[in-house]
């Protein structure tokens, strides 16, 4: 019984993994995104624009942890490249 519950559970409450790649896609190609206006846009799931999250503004500050940020995330990910 478990392993069946969970398996409709996430059929009903998960999306299939393209949903994910839909994203990245519209943020690259989309046309309603213009150099001029969006550079810098945020986009989050299902192509929306939006802001970055005021606690993660707050701890980059004036730009002077952005370089520390930078180098986090090559860090990471580094292994993935």
């Amino acid at each position: 019984m478990g392993e069946t519950f969970i398996s409709v559970l996430a059929y009903l409450l998960c999306y299939q993994p393209i949903f994910g790649a839909y994203t990245e896609i519209y943020a690259g190609l989309s046309q309603d995104l213009a150099i001029e206006h969006d550079q810098g846009a945020y986009i989050v799931p299902w192509g929306r624009k939006s802001t970055v999250r005021p606690d993660i503004v707050a701890q980059l500050g004036e730009g002077k942890n952005s370089e520390k940020l930078w180098e986090w995330c090559e860090r990471e990910t580094r292994q993935y490249a």
